[in-house]
Parts: structure tokens; sequence; C-alpha cells
């Protein structure tokens, strides 16, 4: 790589240098990818997590982590707010991890993206608290978005927390 491409990449330092809690909201990340590819069918969801907690915790840890992500997810999955989502996926084209090119030299990516031919909905999954630059994030890839398709685009943050998840929709 040479130094003018170089200058372009940033690396963002993690805020909270909690190791553990990064890992696990990786995890969690995966499971909705992976689930995202299966249309969101919790028909196999243990092997999901399982496959998701060996890829993010030592071995060491993954007792506790699969029981922990497990006890989460139930909660999630029985919820509400999960209906609502599932509801907002259906009958669309599912693109988890999408990539976006913004900008000459700047990417995002998108946790999900979900496609219908009367519009498109953008899905930013977050564990914890909310935060301003959530809603900046969410924002770029709306107006983004909307610059390369014709068809309305809209975004949400969907907040998985142990505490209570929540979707909170972000306009351009």
């Amino acid at each position: 790589m040479d130094k003018r491409t170089a200058q372009y990449i940033v690396v963002k330092p993690f805020k909270d240098q909690d190791y553990g809690a990064v890992r696990y909201g990786l995890c969690i990340h995966r499971i909705m990818e992976l689930l995202a590819q299966e249309e969101f069918s919790l028909n196999h969801i243990e092997s999901v997590i399982e496959r998701a907690v060996i890829e993010f915790f030592p071995p060491t840890d993954r007792g506790l982590a699969k029981k922990t992500i497990s006890k989460h997810l139930n909660g999630l999955f029985s919820s509400e707010v999960w209906k609502k989502f599932l509801a907002m996926c259906k009958d669309k084209r599912l693109f988890p991890e999408k990539d976006i090119i913004m900008g000459e030299f700047s990417a995002g990516r998108m946790d999900l993206l979900c496609l219908s031919d009367d519009e498109a909905i953008v899905f930013d999954y977050k564990i914890g608290g909310e935060e301003s630059e959530h809603i900046e994030q969410i924002r770029a890839y709306i107006n983004e978005l909307a610059k390369k398709i014709t068809t309305p685009v809209r975004g949400f943050l969907f907040y998985i927390s142990e505490s209570g998840s929540f979707l909170k929709e972000v306009k351009a």
C-alpha cells in the first residue's frame, strides 16, 4: 500500500477497553448476520449461537458467554420489538453486512439492508446505550444509499440490550 492510500485509512480505537464487552458485541452482530442468512429462522438458533461464540471467545470463556448470550437473545426473540423487526424484513431481500462506498475514499458496512421494489430499509445493530454518533452513522448510510437507488430509504438503529431492546428510526 502506498503512502497516498494509507493516509485515508483511519483506525478508530475502542472507547471502552473492555475487550470482553467488545467480543460480546461482535458475537451478537455475527449471530444477527447468520440469522439473516437464514431469513431469521430460529430453527437452528443454538448452533448459530455456538458457532458465533467459538469465533469470538477463548475456550475458557465460551460456556459463560453462550449461557449469557442465549439468555439475552431468548428475551429478544420473544419480544414485541423482534416481531416488529421481522415484520419490516418480511418479503424483502436480505443483505447482511453489506458494504457501501461513501465518497472517494470512504466506505461503511450496513449491518442489514432489506430491499423490496417499494423500499429499502437499513438496520444498524447497537449493543449498549444510545450515542449521537450512531445517528450520524446510519444517516450517512441512508443518504448515500438514497443517491444510488430509486426507492425510498428508511433507517433504523436496533439497540439490542439485556435491559430492553428497541428500534429507533432515523430520518435522512
